[in-house]
């Protein structure tokens, strides 16, 4: 087991990923948003056309939009790596476009715990990272035991500010 202030337990190995979740999560995070605009779309098409052809086109992009979104979210929890080397915490994802961002821990301005309503209904939490320079903030989701997580963050964080420092 992992103490939680102890900044060399995180290593590259040392996170804990909950992949199923993180799935589900990144599933209905695709997945919400389309269905609305393909309702939307249907309904428009039943106005003005027929509900039976509006009713089969919503039925057919439904299951189509579904398994879609399941395939890329399986993806992209998949690609989610995050570890500490040093001074530096390096983030990688993106299944299109795969992106790997490394942050000095110094530079580091907020480490704080994200949980939007969507998040706790597939029981995840997220650690966000701010800081100088990013245009966005960087999430790091899924993790088990986020608190902890973050709480050795901030001790790491500390510490590279005093080597700094120094």
């Amino acid at each position: 087991m992992r103490e939680s202030n102890d900044p060399e337990s995180l290593d590259g190995n040392a996170y804990e990923i909950n992949r199923s979740a993180v799935s589900l999560y990144f599933h209905w995070r695709i997945f919400l948003p389309v269905l609305v605009v393909l309702g939307y779309l249907c309904f428009l098409l039943m106005v003005s056309v027929s509900f039976w052809l509006a009713a089969g086109l919503f039925l057919l992009g439904y299951l189509f939009l579904y398994q879609i979104s399941s395939m890329i979210a399986e993806r992209q929890s998949t690609a989610l790596d995050y570890s500490l080397d040093g001074a530096r915490f390096r983030i990688a994802h993106g299944i299109f476009f795969r992106r790997e961002e490394a942050l000095a821990l110094d530079e580091i301005t907020n480490i704080a715990l994200v949980q939007s309503p969507l998040m706790r209904f597939c029981k995840i939490q997220a650690i966000s990272f701010n800081a100088p320079g990013l245009l966005f903030r960087l999430y790091l989701f899924g993790i088990n035991d986020a608190a902890s997580v973050r709480e050795a963050l901030l001790h790491a964080r500390e510490n590279a500010v005093r080597a700094r420092a120094l």
